[in-house]
């Protein structure tokens, strides 16, 4: 899927390159990946130094940036790195003697993120590709996650800088307008994912505790290496919970494909329905990623058991007794 989005402040694309694809990287967790992109068109800049002492000429272009935010259906926000590519080329012209210099230097400033790299020329006249530049990666990443974009802008400034007075000619510092694509590669991990079965996504069970031993399985679902781990978090009950008692599942740092035993029992066996449903909470593991990426899990857990009615002592004996009559009158009955 590509997204393309046009600025009316320079030129500003955005567009998703790749989907997820697997990576995972020993304790960084950061198991998947998705990298979104946005491009910027720059001016010309020509810029021209006389004076050997004490100015410099400087000339400048910007335009708006934007990228996709990070979205958290797809998991839990680990990282962030950014990098530009930029298909334009420095070039110093005038004065040849060694020591004047040309610089063009170029800043990000995306979402809280701000950067500046610079390219310099030395020792005359001379050329330099600006290329690939790898930015750096973002520490406020809560920031980095919605369904929105991140704005920013890109901007570039060259300066000719004629240092000494050799022929009193001019140093020209010059780059053509050119596109520069920045580029955030998302690291992420799947959302926990809490289940009462192991080969599919099941949230809700109807259970009489008192069948087997009360021993009840639950699930992480996912893989540890691309999945976070899944915290407990909170446990509600409706119906006839005093009832009822249920432990093991307050369970933290559970991580994927882990398996845990819910407890069960009845406590009260009076006659008739007993029944309560109890929903568990859980979350993704809040020690890592962003809070703002993360989402719940929950299961739900309904305990039912029907306890008949046992005939009270004197109520069997008096119908025995009534049994004893009844067939003492039957034989009296009988002709003879």
């Amino acid at each position: 899927m590509k997204i393309h989005r046009h600025s009316a402040s320079g030129l500003a694309a955005l567009a998703i390159l790749a989907g997820t694809t697997a990576g995972y990287s020993g304790g960084a967790r950061a198991a998947l990946h998705q990298t979104v992109t946005g491009s910027a068109q720059l001016g010309d800049l020509s810029v021209t130094d006389t004076n050997w002492r004490p100015t410099q000429a400087v000339g400048s272009s910007s335009a708006a940036l934007s990228v996709q935010q990070f979205d958290a259906d797809l998991g839990v926000l680990t990282s962030a790195t950014y990098r530009t590519d930029d298909n334009g080329q420095l070039v110093q012209s005038g004065n040849a003697a060694a020591g004047n210099t040309t610089r063009y230097t170029e800043t990000v400033t995306l979402g809280g993120f701000s950067s500046a790299r610079s390219i310099t020329s030395l020792s005359g006249n001379g050329s330099a590709d600006l290329g690939p530049w790898n930015v750096g990666r973002a520490t406020a990443l809560d920031s980095l996650v919605g369904t929105g974009t991140i704005d920013g802008s890109l901007s570039g400034s060259a300066r000719a800088s004629l240092t000494t007075q050799s022929g009193e000619q001019a140093t020209t510092a010059f780059i053509g307008g050119h596109g520069t694509t920045v580029s955030v590669d998302y690291g992420y991990l799947g959302h926990a994912n809490a289940s009462f079965s192991l080969a599919s996504d099941s949230n809700a069970f109807t259970w009489d505790p008192n069948t087997s031993d009360g021993k009840l399985k639950f699930y992480a679902l996912g893989t540890a290496a691309t999945t976070t781990r899944m915290d407990f978090v909170s446990m509600t009950c409706t119906g006839d919970c005093g009832d009822f008692l249920v432990s093991g599942y307050n369970q933290q740092d559970m991580a994927a494909g882990a398996t845990r035993v819910m407890s069960t029992r009845q406590t009260d066996f009076g006659t008739g329905l007993h029944q309560a449903t109890y929903h568990f909470v859980f979350s993704d593991n809040t020690s890592v990623g962003a809070l703002s990426s993360q989402r719940t899990t929950a299961l739900d857990l309904t305990l039912s058991n029907v306890v008949p009615s046992v005939p009270e002592p004197a109520s069997g004996w008096l119908l025995l007794a009534g049994l004893g009559v009844m067939g003492v009158v039957g034989r009296r009955r009988q002709p003879r």
